[in-house]
């Protein structure tokens, strides 16, 4: 058996990954365009988290992978992702457990927009046996962002 450096790199730094063979790879795409600026997300990240003592499903769609060790030292730390927040451009998408948008956030380059209730942003996801997919997008274009995303991911356990 083989051990690729991509397998050691993936260890050594504490990025979950999949074994072979067992699960289908996280399918990801869309743009951000935040401050002028695009970016291209085609790296998904989805967990469960708690909040107001309800649970909720976290989808990040990034730029580039992120690493999920911070993501579990705070989960061991507090429960929850409490401390756990990505670097990378990206869009955050918090769905109730029926895939109803409660919250979304946009980060790249220092700029951070957060919005719950926007009527310009349409979201939706199918959350079913440990897996989130679906969509989100502004409908009209801002001036300061707009972004078109969809995922079909596996929920990790931090």
């Amino acid at each position: 058996m083989r051990i690729t450096i991509a397998a050691l790199f993936a260890a050594a730094f504490g990025i979950v990954t999949p074994a072979p063979g067992d699960e289908k790879k996280a399918e990801a795409k869309g743009t951000l365009m935040l401050d002028g600026k695009n970016y291209n997300l085609a790296n998904a990240l989805a967990y469960e988290t708690t909040m107001f003592d309800k649970k909720w499903t976290v989808i990040y769609l990034s730029e580039k992978p992120l690493d999920t060790s911070k993501l579990k030292a705070s989960f061991k730390k507090k429960g929850t992702d409490e401390d756990f927040f990505a670097v990378a451009p990206h869009v955050k998408l918090m769905f109730d457990d029926q895939g109803k948008l409660f919250q979304l956030a946009l980060y790249a380059a220092g700029s951070n927009v957060i919005l719950q209730g926007d009527p310009n942003i349409k979201a939706e996801a199918t959350l079913r046996d440990g897996a989130a997919k679906g969509m989100a997008k502004t409908i009209k274009p801002d001036k300061d962002y707009t972004f078109e995303v969809t995922f079909d991911v596996k929920l990790i356990k931090p």
